[in-house]
């Protein structure tokens, strides 16, 4: 500083203006402050106007300063700026507690001094070690500047840092599942993986003794419970199907319908989906507030019928039964979509799936009146119609369809003319067969293969039909309308209600579904569509380069993220013996610090999208 503005007095007195160094603004303090001389200095600096600015010089200075090469007049900017600066305009924040443990806050301030200091500057902060914020202030201090970067972004100065005894069960878990670095909690997870793969069964006292072996984990069972549960992974009834999602047609047909459906995400296309649902006399809740000992009551009122209940009445689980259809939009359920069919079933001979009393011809009916509404609904907004539904068999009445090995000679070779498969006319039957069969299964399967004609009639009328991956229902955003369609029934419901009111009260909440509502139902499988879709990239990421490391992680939501393990990643070391004693009085322990990679994936995700296949990699990941 003292040197800037010296350079600066002798530059200002080039152009013709004399300077004392009594004349600049605080000179004092960086000069020799041990003279008796200071006192008597710092009432002339009080006293002394400020030195003429480069701004406001006269016209013999500009010219002067104007002979000046390029590197003079930026010392002579520099100077002047530093000679004004007032630091105490800095909005620092006041360290009120102890200075060893106000790091956080000591680094802050250096941070916002050197965006005062490079702000001040302007453009010429370019030509100083200020050019950096991050770097100047790394720097300085010693800290890593991508330190700097996560404590600052993720730590606000106004919110307190819990401590472990203010937290509840959940968030205790998840800052215990903190002390373990990326690395250690991915491989734990690719462990239970493996174990689900080679159907072997998990427990915790197996993936404990694996963990101290595999990865030196130190602590004790009780421990490793709570960070498997802050992991994200709980104890409970086994309900996963995972043969069905994995088997490799089912996955290359998931693989299309997620490429397919975010082309016509992005096109603006207006889906309805359409589904069926159920519905019956004398819907009530499952639950309701009773004696917890009812037995005394019971046999009271065997004896006495004027004796109080011993209980409400039990709900019916099935009755004369409805069938209820409805296709839901962005803007609620569309109009007139709302049918309530009245089974012709007897309610002896129903079966607990309604499945069997839907037919095609009723399906197919359905479908040809409500497509012109939807077309119509479309056109207000000016983009294209598509049905979103299931493959329920009554959904799926074919036009044409691949043959099998029964099939007769002639209809083989016709399939395989028809797709160019390679093939000779003087083979034999079972040859063309594998070769049928081969082909058919590198394509995805059947499926692929197989013209519906509800499908075909629809495109004739301009609307697509698309349909979902098999057992994946979840992605049928019409799913979440009968859960709550069905909840609001039972909320209202008594046992004596006759099945021509609950078809009343299933019409009246069809036709007042709020469109936020609906909108909101939407968006959900969207999210959950670009979650697998981002995670399928990545992978394909993983394929394309090898040196390219990825994991996942849980977020404070319990949500899972895609974490990039850092080289540089500081991980601490924190001794938990009190917790695993019981003691919950310690102090709260720094938080483990991740790298994100989520958002880079985002940027792209769509120029990519549309590469996705088996076993191969994204051309410009």
């Amino acid at each position: 500083m003292f040197l800037v503005c010296g350079t600066r007095t002798t530059l200002l007195r080039s152009v013709g203006v004399n300077v004392g160094a009594h004349e600049i603004p605080d000179f004092h303090c960086l000069a020799l402050t041990e003279t008796d001389y200071v006192e008597k200095q710092s009432q002339e600096v009080q006293a002394t106007p400020e030195i003429t600015s480069t701004g406001t010089m006269t016209e013999a200075q500009s010219d002067r300063y104007q002979k000046l090469d390029k590197k003079e007049q930026l010392y002579l900017r520099i100077g002047e700026t530093v000679a004004n600066m007032n630091l105490k305009a800095c909005e620092t924040t006041q360290i009120s507690g102890k200075v060893k443990s106000s790091g956080e806050d000591l680094l802050r301030n250096l941070v916002k001094s050197m965006e005062y200091i490079q702000s001040s500057l302007g453009d010429d902060a370019k030509f100083t070690p200020f050019r950096s914020v991050l770097e100047s202030s790394a720097s300085l201090s010693g800290v890593h500047r991508s330190t700097i970067s996560r404590q600052l972004v993720k730590k606000p100065e106004t919110t307190r840092r819990k401590l472990l005894k203010e937290m509840g069960q959940k968030e205790k878990n998840r800052r215990l599942a903190g002390r373990l670095s990326v690395f250690e909690k991915f491989q734990i997870t690719k462990k239970l993986h493996e174990m689900w793969k080679n159907d072997e069964n998990v427990t915790l006292d197996v993936i404990h003794e694996w963990a101290k072996a595999n990865i030196a984990f130190k602590f004790e069972r009780t421990m490793f419970y709570h960070i498997l549960q802050g992991m994200g992974f709980t104890h409970k009834k086994r309900s996963q199907n995972t043969i069905l999602v994995e088997r490799p047609d089912i996955v290359k047909r998931r693989i299309e319908y997620l490429r397919k459906k975010d082309h016509m995400d992005r096109g603006g296309v207006y889906f309805a989906a359409v589904d069926e649902s159920w519905n019956h006399d004398g819907m009530t809740p499952d639950e309701a507030w009773q004696h917890s000992n009812a037995t005394m009551y019971e046999r009271s009122r065997m004896v006495n019928l004027d004796t109080p209940m011993s209980g409400p009445n039990k709900g019916k689980h099935r009755g004369k039964r409805g069938i209820v259809l409805a296709m839901l939009t962005e803007d609620g359920v569309l109009e007139g979509s709302e049918k309530v069919i009245i089974s012709g079933t007897k309610e002896e001979d129903q079966k607990l799936d309604y499945h069997t009393e839907m037919s095609s011809d009723t399906y197919e009916k359905y479908i040809k009146e409500m497509v012109p509404l939807l077309k119509a609904a479309a056109d207000l907004h000016g983009r294209k119609a598509a049905i979103l539904c299931d493959n329920a068999a009554y959904h799926s009445k074919t036009l044409e369809k691949p043959p099998t090995g029964a099939s007769v000679k002639a209809d083989i070779v016709s399939f395989l003319q028809k797709h160019n498969v390679p093939h000779h006319i003087s083979q034999t039957k079972v040859e063309l067969v594998k070769i049928m069969q081969g082909y058919i299964k590198a394509c995805g399967g059947r499926s692929m293969f197989t013209v519906y004609e509800i499908d075909d009639w629809a495109s004739k009328q301009d609307v697509e039909i698309l349909r979902l991956p098999p057992y994946h229902c979840f992605w049928n955003p019409i799913e979440l309308l009968w859960s709550q369609l069905k909840q609001h029934l039972r909320s209202l419901g008594k046992v004596s209600d006759s099945l021509e009111i609950v078809r009343i009260r299933t019409l009246e909440f069809l036709k007042n579904f709020p469109p936020a509502e609906a909108r909101k139902l939407m968006d959900h499988t969207r999210r959950d569509e670009q979650n697998v879709r981002e995670m399928m990239i990545e992978r394909a990421a993983e394929w394309h380069d090898e040196s390219f490391k990825l994991s996942y992680d849980v977020d404070e939501a319990g949500n899972l993220v895609n974490v990039e393990i850092l080289e540089d990643e500081e991980y601490c070391d924190d001794d938990f013996s009190d917790y695993e004693e019981g003691g919950l009085e310690m102090e709260d322990y720094e938080e483990v610090e991740e790298g994100i990679s989520y958002q880079c994936f985002k940027k792209r995700l769509h120029g990519v999208s549309d590469q996705l296949v088996e076993n191969r990699a994204p051309e410009n990941l």
